[in-house]
């Protein structure tokens, strides 16, 4: 055996099992991991986003309902002494007819006080047509007689 030669042969293990396709596993997973992670995370984030502006929305439309109801009561808390005020003028613009000094300034203040009224009203309209209650009608209207009929409703002097 004096010629006898000795050949090793080392036999790899094939790519899949190798050292390096086993980093490269370690490291997929690690990337996975950490995408799904992302991906989590910024899921939560939209939906607590999305939590936050619904709230922030709902607390709006309350804030705007309570204007709208704070508005409503004060309107009707002007109108209430508008038309207790209202009907005893009328009573004294009758008994005084007799002096037109008198009576041309109670009419002034039977016109003003009507007027507010309308405005109340109008107000108050205002309201229904916010909550959906109430139609709106246009319709075309002389600007010059309604500055001149405001224009009259101040006492000359």
């Amino acid at each position: 055996m004096l010629n006898s030669k000795t050949l090793s042969i080392e036999i790899l293990p094939p790519f899949w099992k190798s050292h390096l396709a086993y980093f490269l596993y370690i490291l997929l997973t690690l990337v996975i991991t950490v995408a799904i992670f992302n991906f989590y995370v910024r899921r939560q984030q939209e939906k607590q986003l999305y939590k936050m502006n619904i709230f922030k929305l709902t607390k709006e439309k309350e804030l705007y309902q309570s204007k709208m109801d704070f508005f409503t009561n004060i309107t009707h808390e002007i109108k209430t002494p508008l038309t207790l005020i209202k009907l005893p003028l009328e009573r004294i613009t009758g008994a005084l007819s007799g002096m037109p000094h008198l009576h041309q300034y109670l009419q002034i203040m039977n016109s003003n006080t009507e007027r507010l009224l309308a405005l109340t009203q109008q107000l108050l309209d205002f309201r229904k047509i916010e909550t959906e209650h109430y139609q709106l009608f246009l319709t075309d209207i002389d600007m010059v007689e309604i500055t001149g009929g405001l224009f009259g409703l101040f006492p000359q002097q």
